[in-house]
């Protein structure tokens, strides 16, 4: 099994489960939305949210938990109440997104509940902003949504990928990357620059990041926030709300991160990615914007120790006299 394969793919070739349907395999419509839970590292809990499997690697999903649109209900088993009130009020037309809509709506009222937040008719429009829809026009999507009910989420079966690594450290991350020549690697954590850079070059090994721990750190002071680079776009948001109330300035940033993309990819995309691709790739990146215009600074590390860049002579090599070593992270 190759690792690098999407969760699209394996489910259409591996499963039954083929309700998940693929469409733009760019992250842009939410027609493969499925439901995600995992554990969480910087939490000590599950994280639970919907994201796009035609960008999720496969091998980078290795102990979560996968729900797609049979887990939530079928003409056999009976159908959950928000495919009841998608049916009832005309919410599908050509169904090709309905699939998408449900997950996605199922996903981020659980979500809403892990977090003990109201699931207000604005929280559910919010978790549907990654979902597109060309027949209904949103409005019977919209009443359809208002729906509350919890479900179940069904295990995934994943089979062993011979090119992949989890390092769970960076001891274990520095021996990988020492070990193996750097044209053979591949580094990855939501994935998500892959629906927008469609020239990847194909890698036989691949390493996952999302979970390891010192990676995943999210902690505010007084004077500053430290984020790890497998910290999603979706949970900086989060601290940064909760933040608004001492520092008002936070809720410009969080008004501004919102307008990227959309909900699916926001809980994928990880601040790192989003600094290596706009260094790398050029992206015209939101984020390394805000927090350029914020004074953020980049630790850099390797076995022979961290030092501090400015996110801009990081993300920009005339803006400064930075230079990578090899093997630094």
């Amino acid at each position: 099994m190759d690792p690098s394969l999407s969760l699209s793919e394996y489910l259409k070739r591996y499963t039954p489960f083929k309700g998940s349907k693929l469409s733009c395999s760019e992250g842009g419509c939410g027609a493969c939305s499925v439901e995600i839970t995992e554990a969480s590292s910087n939490e000590g809990k599950t994280r639970r949210t919907a994201l796009n499997a035609c960008l999720a690697p496969v091998g980078t999903l290795h102990g979560a938990s996968i729900c797609t649109i049979e887990s939530l209900g079928s003409q056999s088993k009976g159908f959950s109440p928000i495919q009841e009130q998608f049916a009832r009020h005309h919410a599908s037309q050509c169904g090709f997104c309905t699939p998408g809509f449900v997950v996605a709506i199922d996903a981020h009222i659980k979500r809403c509940k892990d977090h003990g937040q109201e699931v207000t008719l604005k929280e559910l429009q919010k978790g549907i902003d990654g979902n597109l829809c060309r027949c209904t026009g949103y409005a019977p999507i919209i009443k359809a949504c208002q729906v509350v009910h919890p479900t179940r989420t069904s295990p995934a079966e994943l089979a062993a990928g011979s090119a992949f690594h989890r390092p769970t450290s960076l001891r274990e991350l520095f021996g990988i990357l020492e070990a193996t020549p750097t044209q053979d690697i591949r580094i990855v954590a939501g994935n998500t620059g892959a629906g927008v850079y469609k020239n990847w070059p194909v890698q036989p090994i691949l390493i996952e990041l999302k979970h390891l721990p010192q990676l995943r750190q999210l902690s505010a002071t007084k004077e500053s926030i430290r984020m790890g680079a497998a910290v999603t776009l979706e949970e900086t948001i989060h601290l940064l709300r909760s933040l608004t109330p001492q520092q008002p300035a936070y809720g410009a940033m969080v008004n501004h991160m919102e307008r990227i993309a959309g909900h699916l990819v926001r809980a994928a995309a990880t601040v790192g990615g989003n600094v290596v691709l706009a260094r790398q790739r050029a992206l015209q990146s939101d984020y390394c914007t805000i927090m350029i215009a914020a004074g953020a600074e980049v630790e850099v590390t390797s076995r022979a120790g961290a030092r501090w860049v400015p996110l801009h002579e990081l993300v920009d090599p005339s803006q400064g006299d930075f230079q990578r070593q090899r093997k630094e992270i």
